[in-house]
């Protein structure tokens, strides 16, 4: 699957006449094996190597094309220093928003606090509320739609209640779904 210099987002040349810094067509060549890949690609190498770079380069291109990415590495740390990344990137005005991630895990393992938002939990706690808040004040009430914010209301105020329908929601939607191996595993969905 051979990109353009132009389809590529992270592993781009900085600067219109600027070459790209060594190891580059080895992470491009490793991002263009990959996509070529029906099913997964593994990626190893020493710190410093640029490995983030290379995933952070394969996931935007996977997403960009309509994909969903389950990135497990086996450390909190390496997780999240994706995350970070790609984050940031989106978060340059400039910058496409292609990313909907979700981190499963333990909040009080995330190394990072900008990616504790990004939680399962935080998430599911966010939008349990924001669709309680909608029910409270439906922007548009029909009587058809009674029974069914009925039903969503009673299932989201249970106490202690069961998430599960929502939790599941919440990572159909999401387009990267990142996890410790151990922590996906673990995770009931």
């Amino acid at each position: 699957a051979a990109l353009s210099d132009e389809e590529y987002v992270f592993l781009a040349p900085p600067g219109q006449e600027t070459e790209l810094r060594e190891g580059t067509d080895e992470q491009r060549r490793f991002v263009e094996i990959a996509l070529a890949t029906p099913e997964f690609a593994l990626l190893e190498g020493p710190p410093g190597s640029g490995k983030t770079t290379a995933i952070c380069e394969l996931v935007a291109q996977v997403v960009r094309s309509g994909g969903r990415v389950l990135l497990v590495a086996s450390t909190h740390v390496a997780v999240d220093n994706v995350l970070e990344r790609l984050l940031a990137w989106q978060d340059d005005p400039i910058n496409e928003k292609l990313f909907l991630p979700v981190r499963i895990g333990d909040e009080e393992r995330v190394t990072s606090a900008d990616i504790k938002n990004w939680t399962l939990q935080r998430l599911s706690r966010t939008w349990r509320a924001e669709l309680l808040d909608f029910l409270d004040a439906p922007v548009k009430r029909s009587p058809e739609g009674n029974t069914a914010r009925a039903m969503l209301r009673t299932s989201i105020q249970k106490p202690g209640g069961d998430d599960a329908g929502l939790v599941r929601m919440i990572l159909e939607s999401a387009n990267v779904v990142c996890g410790t191996t151990i922590g996906i595993l673990q995770h009931p969905a």
